[in-house]
């Protein structure tokens, strides 16, 4: 008879468990970009086959709902990134000065066709002197924190609604963003729980965003040395995002 198994102290569960709980940080980092590769290549033969098919209605429809479900499963992949680095070093990247209205465009654009899929217009205005405004900071982080928050608006907008972006400098400091729709708005006393890590389980009524898209967003502009407020302007929900101007963060 053989003897009994004994765990050593590398096997125990225990210690596996610490193990694992330690690289976390790492094993995150790890699958999203493993993920990223595939995706990507997805993406890429979705876009090949939609140029190369023929124009018929039906192929061309399943085309464009495989390629925007690829494009939610790429964000989704971005966002688990972000809490692998969140709980890493968490270090923001090097600070970049950056048009905020190229990285307003650039989102948007990203966003569209997902919004005419739901019949929703995207409408920005900027006030007097938010034109040709720039940013000094880590604009990945930015560009997570507003793709996120448009994304959240465009999954919660009624159909057929506007969402408008307004675009105001705040003094010299601060450039603000505030996305805004005909959706649910967030109760005051939920506000902070729609942003907080613990909040994520009991958030899935109201705002909650695919992917923890507003705890991610909070999570990119505490990164981007901005801020996040969740609230309502005009009895419409407001996501709205602050940003330093470029003459602030130098």
């Amino acid at each position: 008879m053989s003897a009994a198994f004994t765990p050593s102290a590398s096997t125990a569960p225990t210690d596996a468990r610490g193990e694992l709980i330690a690289a976390l940080p790492e094993l995150l980092a790890l699958l999203a970009h493993d993920l990223k590769n595939p995706l990507a290549a997805v993406l890429a033969n979705l876009a090949f086959l939609d140029s190369s098919v023929e124009p018929d209605p039906d192929l061309r429809d399943a085309l464009v709902d495989a390629r925007l479900a690829s494009e939610l499963l790429q964000r989704l992949v971005s966002n688990l990134e972000l809490i692998g680095r969140e709980l890493g070093e968490g270090a923001s990247g090097r600070p970049l000065e950056f048009s905020l209205r190229a990285l307003l465009d650039e989102i948007c654009a990203g966003e569209r066709e997902h919004a005419e899929g739901r019949h929703l217009m995207i409408v920005v205005r900027e006030a007097p002197g938010a034109e040709g405004a720039f940013a000094r900071t880590d604009r990945d982080r930015a560009s997570r924190a507003l793709g996120n928050l448009l994304a959240n608006a465009v999954q919660h907008a009624p159909s057929g609604s506007e969402i408008t972006i307004d675009c105001a400098c705040l003094g010299t400091r601060w450039f603000e963003i505030a996305v805004s729709d005909d959706g649910p708005i967030v109760p005051e006393a939920m506000r902070a729980q729609a942003v907080a890590p613990a909040g994520q389980g009991t958030a899935k009524s109201g705002r909650y965003g695919r992917g923890l898209g507003l705890l991610i967003a909070a999570l990119a502009a505490r990164h981007a040395r901005g801020e996040l407020e969740i609230g309502q302007r005009g009895g419409r929900s407001a996501l709205v995002l602050r940003l330093p101007l470029a003459e602030a963060g130098q």
